[in-house]
């Protein structure tokens, strides 16, 4: 994974650990349940979109290591 990936996908986690302490919050405060939910919502989405970004930069560094040993044999 490149550094410009790392870079984006922790950048990712530090505003999802942001949510989370805001739901926290929200709790401590007896904020209203449909507003936390909503909270709880986006943090389940920012984790699934997340892993699905890690799951594309495993694919492509896969797909590249094969393609290379592919194309180092036919030489």
């Amino acid at each position: 994974m490149s550094l410009g990936d790392k870079d984006r996908i922790v950048k990712r986690l530090h505003r999802i650990g942001g949510q989370i302490k805001a739901i926290e919050k929200m709790i401590e405060a007896d904020t209203d349940y449909d507003k936390m939910m909503i909270q709880m919502q986006a943090v389940s989405s920012a984790i699934e979109s997340t892993k699905i970004e890690l799951v594309r930069e495993r694919i492509k560094k896969s797909v590249s290591v094969e393609l290379g040993k592919a194309l180092g044999s036919l030489k």
